[in-house]
């Protein structure tokens, strides 16, 4: 017997001698096998996706948003021909797809799908240009953006990876920085500073992005700086099951995204493996500057409830606390002045209990943490993966906006 590509009657036939009777019980399960052999076959022999499902695995979309006047769109393009030389899925692979939304100044958006060939020759297939003005620091347009991705490339789960600049927890209206300041920072050039887009002049507070997600994500990864706090992961916490960030700022280059792309596309993501490329390249560049930490969504309520308990138990010492003696996450005193080393401030406040039970939920929470010893001119002496804002012995303005993060809410920080 001969088996070929062609359609023919068989497979019409065999399913009307089964409805008729013809084909008798105890061969219809064999039957059944070789009918799904032959649906297989039929579909390699077109080269269509044998996944009947229709879906594929993975789906990693990088979302780069560099419409700014500060020049990071270019940095983010080096980030883009970085990837090009590291792993991309191959071109016939029907289970894993990478995706990069790119916008920077002067350019329309695009959306583009990157693989390489057998002849290991980067592919780049524009998807879709978006010609209207838009800004893609708009909640709505990461969200259609993310539809977009969903309705033409239905998988079994999808990564996110955000590149642009970064403030944290703090609110778009609120400026972390102000041009006096760059005269006095010998290292302003070297950091992703933060930059809004300037179809709108406006940045994307983590509220927005929390309601833009329109579906749960496997991993999210922040390519920006001061991401890395409680508050963004805990508001983030029922729209990811990981979280990849830095508490401190993140240098220009960015993440070493010929390193990283591999371990995304593992069978199981090695999310710990990506950390420990980004830790790895900066430990051995000319500036040693690096602190990232991998945080569990799942384990982060068990955290908020053991710090609601310590908060509770010594409210008094909140306020009061030396933050001076507390490991700090900015270099910028005068502009940037949030960001504190979670560990280090509940150690200052708890007893030594409460702080045991502290450090059994934090490692639940963040298991892979990395950092250098220094972030260029400011040290690290501790580093738990997660900075935190600490209030301040008089209420600050930035407070108000705070009670309303989900963080405080459940974990009761600030009355």
């Amino acid at each position: 017997m001969k088996i070929g590509c062609g359609y023919g009657g068989g497979f019409k036939n065999t399913v009307k001698m089964i409805n008729k009777g013809i084909v008798s019980s105890r061969r219809y399960s064999l039957f059944v096998v070789y009918i799904s052999m032959f649906v297989v076959l039929l579909y390699s022999c077109n080269g269509l996706d044998p996944n009947l499902s229709g879906n594929y695995k993975r789906v990693v979309l990088v979302y780069m948003a560099g419409n700014t006047n500060d020049g990071i769109g270019n940095d983010l393009l080096r980030n883009l021909s970085d990837m090009e030389k590291g792993y991309l899925p191959t071109t016939s692979d029907k289970a894993n797809v990478l995706l990069a939304y790119v916008h920077t100044r002067g350019k329309v958006p695009m959306l583009i799908k990157y693989s390489k060939n057998r002849e290991y020759a980067v592919v780049k297939d524009t998807l879709f240009k978006y010609e209207e003005i838009q800004s893609s620091t708009d909640p709505d347009v990461l969200r259609k953006v993310l539809e977009k991705t969903k309705a033409d490339f239905p998988a079994d789960e999808y990564g996110l990876i955000m590149s642009s600049h970064g403030t944290g927890w703090l609110p778009d209206s609120y400026p972390t920085r102000s041009l006096g300041t760059y005269s006095v920072d010998p290292y302003g050039h070297l950091v992703r500073t933060f930059g809004v887009d300037l179809n709108n002049n406006k940045g994307m507070d983590i509220k927005d992005l929390k309601d833009a997600i329109p579906y749960k994500l496997a991993f999210l990864m922040f390519d920006c700086c001061y991401m890395g706090g409680i508050e963004v992961a805990y508001e983030l916490r029922e729209k990811t099951d990981y979280i990849i960030a830095s508490p401190t700022e993140i240098l220009i280059k960015g993440f070493p995204f010929d390193k990283i792309m591999r371990p995304f596309f593992e069978s199981t993501p090695d999310l710990g493996k990506v950390c420990e490329e980004y830790y790895t390249f900066y430990n051995n560049y000319s500036y040693q500057a690096a602190t990232v930490a991998l945080v569990k969504s799942d384990k982060l309520k068990a955290l908020a409830d053991v710090c609601k308990s310590i908060f509770e138990n010594n409210r008094a010492k909140i306020r009061t606390v030396d933050r001076d003696a507390i490991q700090k996450y900015y270099r910028v005193e005068r502009s940037e002045k949030y960001f504190w080393d979670l560990e280090h401030f509940i150690e200052k406040i708890s007893s030594s209990s409460e702080y045991a039970s502290f450090k059994a939920a934090l490692a639940a929470a963040i298991p892979v943490k990395y950092t250098t010893s220094s972030f260029l001119s400011l040290p690290i002496n501790r580093f738990c993966g997660v900075s935190s804002y600490i209030p301040a012995e008089n209420p600050e303005s930035i407070e108000a906006m705070y009670k309303e993060l989900d963080w405080n809410i459940d974990s009761g920080m600030i009355k």
